[in-house]
């Protein structure tokens, strides 16, 4: 009996095991993200403007009042834009990287979430600009 569940879980563990991602193939970005959008960050008692360009294949970033970050455009990368949030990442002028995580609401109107960059931990709103 110990010989045979042995054999069980030796060939358990051979058996590939699909698990599909939680929110989607990462290939995809749902076109109702596609657009500019414009609002506001918040970390702390530091705030600012940010607007964000999303494109079919790529997008820009930009922040007002966050020098580490910079004031030029940067360009997103590994976006995932599903039913349920926009996920990316772009890289500030001191090289370091800043993660969104981004869930939409109002049909698509607004997209609220946090954006994670080196210690910082922001507050992000922002609205589709017609």
């Amino acid at each position: 009996m110990i010989v045979l569940k042995s054999i069980f879980y030796i060939t358990l563990a051979f058996i590939p095991i699909a698990v599909p991602a939680a929110d989607g193939d990462p290939a995809t970005l749902d076109s109702r993200y596609l657009g500019q959008w414009a609002g506001n960050w918040l970390e702390g008692m530091s705030s600012g403007k940010a607007t964000l360009q999303v494109k079919e294949t790529s997008g820009e970033l930009m922040f007002s009042a966050l020098p580490s970050f910079g004031t030029q455009p940067t360009p997103i990368t590994k976006m995932v834009g599903t039913e349920k949030r926009l996920s990316f990442q772009t890289v500030g002028a001191d090289g370091r990287v800043m993660r969104f995580d981004l869930k939409p609401s109002g049909d698509y109107k607004k997209l609220k979430g946090k954006a994670y960059y080196d210690t910082l931990h922001m507050e992000l709103e922002l609205m589709r600009v017609p």
